[in-house]
């Protein structure tokens, strides 16, 4: 039985017309316990407007989203958004923006341990605030939050997308070490094709508004992953994959 199961999902929106804007049209999906799955799309298909129903922050006008068999607004997620600056309290450190959902010291320590990034671990950020932190460091204190929430579904919408090349990498290599130890289900919404392979079981490719799933390609990588990988003929065969099937030219 799937983890999380997306069934029949539809939502529209009002439109100046006066027909409704029909965005997810009959999305179905299934989600194993554990997996990390990409969504790919293009701009404007409704990729984050799907998270947000799975969340609950945004009701679907037809088809139900089940976490653990049970409708998901009874599940605990939680979605993380690109901005950073959106989802962190400036007048708390880090220490403080992961206390809102945790009040466990020695748990705390250890989530901050756990996630590292350049050398360091997050730890030796606690005291910071978030204006003295980098892009980077902001997400993963968010990141770092949800995980000291213990969501049984992590759903990411794009969170690295704000960041420089190379920053991007070293995060994308944190939250694999973050979920390689903690194993949750994650649904990851990206806009670079690279990044989905490099870190998905599954890509999800979605199509055009009104928007249903394409196609989804199985990630046939051994785990765990480094950067390394992304220069074998192995990664760049399933990016040519993801690619042509995106663009409808394989």
């Amino acid at each position: 039985m799937a983890f999380l199961r997306i069934k029949d999902l539809v939502k529209e929106f009002p439109s100046s017309s006066g027909r409704p804007l029909r965005v997810l049209d009959g999305i179905n999906l299934d989600v194993k316990k554990r997996e990390f799955v990409a969504i790919f799309g293009p701009n404007g298909c409704g990729k984050t407007t799907l998270l947000k129903i799975i969340s609950g922050f945004e009701a679907a006008t037809n088809g139900e989203v089940q976490i653990r068999s049970a409708p998901a607004e009874k599940a605990k997620s939680y979605l993380v958004l690109q901005n950073p600056d959106e989802s962190l309290f400036n007048w708390m450190t880090t220490r403080g923006n992961i206390e809102i959902a945790l009040n466990d010291e020695q748990k705390i320590d250890s989530i901050l341990e756990n996630i590292r990034v350049g050398g360091k671990t997050l730890l030796e950020f606690s005291k910071h605030y978030p204006y003295q932190l980098s892009g980077g460091l902001k997400q993963l204190t968010v990141i770092a939050r949800a995980m000291a929430f213990s969501p049984s579904v992590l759903l990411l919408d794009e969170p690295f997308s704000s960041l420089d090349f190379r920053t991007a990498m070293q995060m994308e290599d944190s939250l694999l070490d973050i979920w390689e130890k903690s194993k949750q289900t994650v649904l990851f919404v990206s806009h670079n094709v690279e990044e989905a392979v490099y870190l998905s079981d599954r890509i999800v490719l979605l199509s055009n508004q009104p928007t249903k799933v394409e196609t989804i390609i199985n990630i046939e990588l051994p785990r765990p992953r480094r950067y390394q990988m992304r220069f074998s003929s192995s990664f760049q065969k399933i990016e040519k994959k993801v690619l042509e099937s995106f663009c409808g030219c394989g």
